[in-house]
């Protein structure tokens, strides 16, 4: 996926506005949280590691010029 959308305008501002997102949402004084109500944005003291390991791992490669050839 990150090579078929690369550089794509609207796959850019979808990652911008997770970002955006998960900085609004997530970020604690020590670091993230998980989410534990999406509706009252209730927070728990848990995170999964796949979290670092995937989902801000791709995030950052999509703003990183040429982070495809990173993966």
């Amino acid at each position: 996926m990150l090579h078929a959308t690369s550089g794509d305008p609207h796959y850019l501002k979808l990652a911008r506005r997770l970002q955006k997102t998960l900085v609004r949402s997530s970020t604690t004084r020590c670091g993230y949280a998980q989410i534990a109500n999406v509706e009252t944005g209730a927070q728990t003291d848990l995170m999964e590691s796949f979290f670092l390991a995937e989902t801000l791992k791709y995030l950052y490669l999509t703003f990183t010029p040429g982070g495809q050839h990173m993966v």
